[in-house]
């Protein structure tokens, strides 16, 4: 089995090698989650407005933890 994993790796490093650049992107895409997917979607006014949103819970969870210590 160890053997079976080893000449596998082996074989996925020189397929990298040889991959292009969009063979790249959908492998890395596969790799990506769903939330993910959906920002690489949008428009940039989208994501603009999502990012707003992320910036306002982050700071708004500082707020919280500042106001616990």
């Amino acid at each position: 089995r160890a053997e079976f994993n080893a000449k596998r790796r082996e074989a996925e490093k020189l397929a990298k090698l040889k991959e292009t650049p969009a063979e790249k992107a959908k492998r890395l895409a596969k790799q990506r989650s769903a939330s993910q997917k959906k920002r690489d979607r949008a428009t940039p006014a989208q994501k603009e407005r999502m990012l707003e949103g992320a910036r306002k819970r982050k700071a708004d969870s500082k707020a919280k933890r500042d106001a616990e210590t």
